[in-house]
Parts: C-alpha cells; sequence; structure tokens
C-alpha cells in the first residue's frame, strides 16, 4: 500500500537525519588542511564536538596526543537511561583501547552508538587524524578452543524474567550464571513502560480501592475467553501481591500512580515504578524494574556473561538438558555446563519467518521490543522436543498516525470499509475483533470536523488519504462497504443513539462535511504469544507431554498458554515475567540442590 512505501522512507529519512553531525571544536584543526600533523597522527588537545542521537544531541570531547587517543568523554546527552548505558559506557572504552573508530554499534542502542562514533570522528577530524585509517580494523585471531564453565543453573536471557529467575535461584543457594545476548541486561521489560498489575497493595488500600486475587483472576480469564491455563491464570493473580512486595524489597520503588487498564476495566491495578528525576523517557522506564534486580542478581553472587548469545541447548544421552552453546564477543564458542537451564529469551517480534509460522495474521511495520527478540529460546527448545503452544501469535497493536485521532469522533472501519467497534472502547480489542474478522488492517474516517493540525502535512507525504467525497475516499482506498457504512453511522448520530456498537453519545458525531480523511492505523508488534509449553512449576515439556528434564522457561519465550489474542493491558507482561521468573528460579533451584 501506498502509505508503507512511504512509511518506510519516513523512518530511512529520519535515521539518516538522526546521523548528521554538528561539530565545533575547542581547539582549530589544521589550517593548511593536511592530515595529522609534523609531530605525529593528531595535533595534540582536547576537541569536541556533537551528533543527533536517539533523543537529542550527545556531545563529547577528545583527548589525544600526538600518537594516541588518549580519552573519549561523554560530556552530554539526553538518551534514555538503562537503554542507552551500554553504548554511552562501552563505544567510548573501546575506541580508547582499540585506538580505532572500527567499533561496532551497541545493539539495542544503534542511534545512542553511531551518535558517539560520528561524534568522536568529528572531533578527530579535528585533531587532525587519518580518519580512513582508524576505521580499519585489524583482523582478530579467535582462538579455536572453547572456553568452558561449569555451574548449577545458567539463565539464558537478561530480561525482566531472567532477571528474576537468577535472583530466586541464587537466594536459594544455587550458583547461576546469565548469558545475555546484548551488551546490556533489561530485555523488553527495560523499554516497557514501567508498569504491574497487582492486587491489594497498600497503595490500592491507601486510595480507597478494592481489589483482590479473585477479581484479578476472573479479569485475567474474561480477557483470555477461556482459552488460556486457568492453574497459570490463578498463579498471576494469588501471587500478584506477594511479587509486587518482592520487587519493592529488591530495590524497586513505586508510584502512587495507579492507572485502571481502562475505565471499562476496573478497579485500578496498574502500578507504575516511581521515576526519580521526574523525567519520563521517551524509551519508558522498566529499567527502574530491571536495573534493581541486576544489581541484586550480582549481590547474590550471579555471575553475568553480556554480549554472549546461546546457540543451542546441550543435552545428555537420556535427552536432559546438561548446558547451554554459546558464543562470546570475540566470536569464541563458549561451554556453560550445567545441571538446570532457565530458558528467558523473550519472544520473536524480530524474527519474520517464526511470525509467519506462530502468528499468521501479523504482518507488523514496526516493533517496540528489544532487538534481541528473535525467538532464539523457541528455536532450541523446539530442537530438543518441547512442544510449541502459540495462542494467537503476537501483542498486536493498531496505532495511527497522527496521535490519537480515534477518541475525538468519527469512525474505524477495516479493510472492507465495514465498522466493526465502538471506537472510545479499549485499544488492545482493535486487535482481537480485528483477528475474529480475519482481518489484517483498518483506517480511522473522519471529516473536516475531525481533522487535526497535522493532516495536511501527512496527507501531502501519502500517509492520510483524503478526498472530497466518501464515494471517492471508498475508491481510492478500493473497499467496498465504507459509502454504506458511513450512511449508516451518521443515521445513528442524527438519533444521538449507537445502536449497533453503543458509544457514547459524546464521541457520536456525524461524518458529513468534506473535506474526507482515511488515517491508516499501522500494526505494531509489542510482544508475542507462544514458545516451549510448561507446566505450572515453570518446567518444559515435550510433544509427548512428559518433563524435558533440566528445562526450565519463563516469560515471554512460555506465555503461550497464558495469554489467547487480546493482550490483557499494559503491566500484564511483566506481572507474568516475574511471576513465573521466580517459579522457575525457585524451583530449578530446588531440584540441583537436592541432587547434590
Amino acid at each position: 500500500m501506498k502509505f508503507k512505501s512511504k512509511l518506510v522512507i519516513f523512518f530511512i529519512v529520519i535515521g539518516l537525519l538522526s546521523t548528521m553531525v554538528l561539530g565545533c571544536s575547542s581547539k582549530p584543526a589544521n589550517q593548511d588542511g593536511q592530515i595529522g600533523s609534523d609531530e605525529g597522527m593528531f595535533k595534540p588537545g582536547t576537541y569536541t564536538s556533537e551528533a543527533k542521537g536517539h533523543n537529542g544531541m550527545v556531545k563529547v570531547s577528545v583527548t589525544v596526543d600526538g600518537n594516541s587517543i588518549k580519552e573519549v568523554k561523554i560530556i552530554e546527552h539526553e538518551e534514555s537511561k538503562g537503554i542507552a548505558d551500554a553504548a554511552l559506557e562501552n563505544i567510548p572504552t573501546k575506541i580508547v583501547e582499540g585506538q580505532t573508530l572500527a567499533v561496532d554499534v551497541v545493539a539495542g542502542s544503534t542511534f545512542t552508538s553511531n551518535a558517539i562514533l560520528l561524534a568522536v570522528e568529528e572531533a578527530l577530524k579535528q585533531a587532525g587524524a587519518d580518519i580512513g585509517a582508524l576505521k580499519n580494523k585489524a583482523q582478530e585471531v579467535v582462538s579455536s578452543e572453547a572456553i568452558t564453565y561449569d555451574t548449577e543453573i545458567v539463565v539464558v536471557g537478561g530480561g525482566g524474567a531472567g532477571l528474576t529467575a537468577a535472583l530466586e535461584a541464587a537466594n536459594q543457594g544455587a550458583k547461576v550464571i546469565v548469558v545475555e545476548k546484548l551488551p546490556m541486561t533489561g530485555g523488553s521489560t527495560a523499554r516497557s513502560g514501567g508498569k504491574i498489575l497487582a492486587a491489594g497493595t497498600e497503595i490500592q488500600k491507601a486510595q480507597g480501592i478494592e481489589d483482590s486475587a479473585d477479581l484479578y483472576y476472573e479479569f485475567l480469564m474474561e480477557i483470555g475467553e477461556g482459552k488460556i491455563d486457568e492453574k497459570k491464570a490463578r498463579i498471576i493473580a494469588d501471587t500478584s501481591l506477594e511479587n509486587f512486595n518482592w520487587l519493592v524489597e529488591n530495590g524497586v520503588e513505586f508510584s502512587k500512580n495507579i492507572e485502571p487498564l481502562h475505565e471499562r476495566r476496573k478497579p485500578a491495578r496498574g502500578h507504575y515504578v516511581a521515576v526519580q528525576d521526574g523525567k519520563v523517557e521517551q524509551d519508558g522506564h522498566g529499567w527502574a524494574i530491571t536495573q534493581p534486580l541486576e544489581k541484586k542478581a550480582r549481590e547474590a553472587g550471579v555471575e553475568i556473561l553480556l554480549e554472549t548469545p546461546a546457540n543451542k541447548l546441550i543435552t545428555d544421552d537420556s535427552g536432559a538438558v546438561v548446558g547451554v552453546e554459546c558464543t562470546n564477543a570475540q566470536g569464541q564458542k563458549v561451554i556453560i555446563n550445567a545441571k538446570a537451564v532457565i530458558l528467558a529469551t523473550g519472544g520473536y517480534d524480530n524474527n519474520p519467518e517464526l511470525l509467519k509460522e506462530y502468528a499468521p495474521l501479523v504482518e507488523p511495520v514496526y516493533t517496540t521490543v528489544a532487538v534481541g527478540n528473535v525467538g532464539d529460546g523457541l528455536i532450541m527448545a523446539r530442537e530438543v522436543g518441547a512442544k510449541i503452544e502459540a495462542n494467537g501469535g503476537a501483542i498486536l497493536l493498531y496505532l495511527d498516525l497522527a496521535a490519537g485521532v480515534g477518541e475525538v469522533g468519527g469512525l474505524y472501519v477495516d479493510t472492507t470499509g465495514s465498522r466493526f467497534m465502538d471506537e472510545t472502547d479499549f485499544w488492545f480489542r482493535r486487535t482481537k475483533i480485528l483477528m475474529d474478522r480475519n482481518q489484517k488492517g483498518m483506517y480511522y474516517i473522519t471529516d473536516s470536523k475531525g481533522k487535526l493540525d497535522n493532516f495536511d502535512t501527512l496527507v501531502e507525504a501519502g500517509n492520510i488519504i483524503m478526498a472530497d467525497t466518501i464515494e471517492e475516499l471508498q475508491e481510492k482506498l478500493g473497499m467496498t462497504e465504507l459509502t454504506k457504512t458511513v450512511e449508516r453511522y451518521n443515521t445513528l448520530a442524527k438519533k444521538g443513539k449507537d445502536e449497533d456498537f453503543n458509544k457514547s453519545p459524546d464521541y457520536l458525531i456525524a461524518v458529513d462535511e468534506g473535506p474526507f480523511y482515511a488515517v491508516p492505523f499501522l500494526p505494531i508488534t509489542s510482544g508475542t504469544f507462544g514458545g516451549p509449553l510448561t507446566n505450572e512449576n515453570c518446567q518444559v515439556l515435550s510433544n509427548s507431554g512428559d518433563i524435558i528434564k533440566g528445562l526450565y522457561a519463563a516469560g515471554e519465550v512460555a506465555n503461550g498458554d497464558v495469554f489467547y489474542q487480546e493482550y490483557p493491558g499494559s503491566g500484564s507482561s511483566i506481572s507474568m515475567c516475574i511471576a513465573f521468573g521466580r517459579i522457575a528460579g525457585r524451583v530449578a533451584a530446588q531440584e540441583v540442590i537436592k541432587g547434590r
């Protein structure tokens, strides 16, 4: 479709613009235009420059003597805490250690990494450096000999579920190693809004909010339409208060801000983490959950190996899982022998093949999850005979290009032009209803009364379709039902009563004054449903229903029977990750300690 191609171009342009460097120098570059100086590779001094990162400018200072880069320092930045930390810390260090600009970007912090590299490059140009030479990286010789670790439990993945499992296992007395493919822990939890669902907290009671585990359970079962595991729903609900308090005990601070998932889904049980400086990070602030957990895990003796992706599970002759094979940042094989492996690798949003296989109705153009979510845990489990459960595919959202257009009137239609819901209903409902209708897209239809200030720009860019009449709009969109749908909607608006979907009269506004607009809603994933099937103890089950000895899974990688099509709402995944991360860590630890 036209708007999709335009959108791709839009993101490419944004990416290019974000790497433009605005340089300024504390010392002038060579006046004669020569590269380097008579004294050596660089003109000694300290130079400054800046480049556009993800949230704003990243300013650096670079200190050089005649023949070496002595220091690279980040002076100022507006990058997201937790998300960009690895790039801000690692890139300058690698430049100095390697005396090179041939440094790989940090996965998950691409914009920040590129900003640092470009700013440093500009500063070194000012020092008279041969940039081409600095970008040439000598081929590293990788040893063919594997590095071997021996431990009791290895956790694959350092997100919310993985850190929780590791901490719980260590607190039980087990020796634990975490392997994380990215240069930082946190996963998708760190990128989230930092909300968790809990029933019966002191924060709720202080605000007069009556809630209980039973109400939470009933809510989960209602949304799951009876197609989720009742025992697991019960566990999530019954342990929510205990897990909330456990997070607090381990350094996670929560604000007094509690929200319902939707006005129609009270009581409010969505608890937000406290942001100490009052700044709302653009990538969310779920890092305020994962960073305290990482700190506590390290204090408990957990060893965390970063930039160490797992490749396959190691099994013995009986089929029991006894370790994991990984690769480190240098490309060297890493063998970790263990008595138990806990998979906590997240989903598969960034794997088109797995999306096609397990979420056929999902065709996302963008995802909000961590770049490392490629389904490696699912794949590794499948290779050792685990049963895969994919209950609906993905946490699929449909978001518009014009910032909340559905809140002011107008109507939603599917790709045929048919209306399908109350436009003011809970936004996750869109996905469920569209899936039930076997539809993969939707539009918001409005007129001059519902036009927003940015419409003209988006029309010009081809991202919003405009027409003088509804008939013309129908033709442009290739629909068959739009004219009849709008006519029906306008009739209901004049009556002041939505007899089809019970939309509030306050928002039931006729769409009858041209020009008319169709705003595409873009499919965006915020997680996936599906992975190795587990029992209530987080033990992975085989295709025959037997327990695969030594293999556990927790979090998004094992949520295939916890959610169904309609995602319950923000905070649901983190609640599930904490609940089953604790169980996986505790049960695995008890089993290995019993076998000592």
